[in-house]
């Protein structure tokens, strides 16, 4: 059987012999845009009108491939994520020839098929939250939090999150204002939206004067998102992850 050239090229390049060329010194990158799988490359284009391609090489354990044939159902369809890893110069020969950057990627903090994608504002806000039915959604900064669901009446709208994020990747935010009370915890778990089918890894846990909302959320840019943390990529895969249902 023959053996497809970029799953050749992937194999090299996440083996412990590439590891070890990017070790704990070597920075790590977050980067957002679309992915696209085709038979002999997966190429990934960061966001931006100046958007880069990298030749992208999944060293997070098969997640990003798995992550990517889940949600495009085929080949050749982009599908938006948000990747952590290295960034390393192309090879000279041989499969990703010619491209002039390849990322490492060592975790995969979101994918999604449906929402704002490379749209979306993150650079101002720590984290958001998101869920369906009803549909709600939190906003984390340090500027103000607020919160929104079909169940509200209007925006709400609650003391910013001064920061910084935890260590551990966790996060309780707890606070009154003259819209109630709130509760916030993210926890460092994959999360699958099941409306959407979006992947991300963390899921959100929101008690709004009372009420209980489930779903998932992401870091924003002002977070500076790090990498899942060991003790939430030992529960498994996005096949072990919590899925959250909404109803019943």
């Amino acid at each position: 059987m023959r053996v497809p050239a970029v799953v050749l090229a992937m194999a090299v390049l996440a083996s412990p012999a590439a590891a070890a060329g990017a070790d704990a010194d070597v920075p790590r990158h977050t980067l957002r845009g679309q992915l696209t799988v085709k038979q002999d490359a997966s190429i990934f284009r960061s966001c931006g009108a100046s958007g880069r391609d990298y030749f992208l090489v999944d060293a997070a354990g098969g997640e990003v491939q798995a992550a990517y044939t889940e949600l495009a159902g085929a080949t050749g369809r982009p599908i938006f994520m948000e990747l952590r890893g290295v960034v390393m110069q192309g090879p000279a020969s041989g499969p990703g020839a010619g491209m002039e950057r390849v990322l490492r990627a060592e975790s995969l903090l979101r994918a999604e098929k449906q929402g704002l994608g490379c749209r979306g504002a993150v650079g101002r806000i720590d984290a958001m939250a998101l869920g369906s039915n009803p549909a709600w959604q939190a906003e984390l900064s340090k500027a103000a939090v607020t919160f929104a669901s079909l169940q509200q009446p209007g925006m709400l709208l609650f003391p910013p999150y001064p920061g910084p994020w935890p260590v551990n990747g966790e996060l309780r935010y707890e606070q009154r204002s003259d819209s109630g009370t709130l509760t916030l915890t993210f926890t460092a778990e994959r999360c699958r939206d099941a409306a959407s089918g979006n992947l991300y890894s963390l899921s959100a846990l929101a008690v709004v004067n009372g009420e209980t909302y489930r779903g998932c959320a992401y870091r924003g840019r002002a977070a500076a998102p790090a990498a899942a943390p060991a003790a939430a990529r030992e529960r498994g895969g996005w096949w072990n992850s919590v899925e959250v249902r909404w109803g019943g």
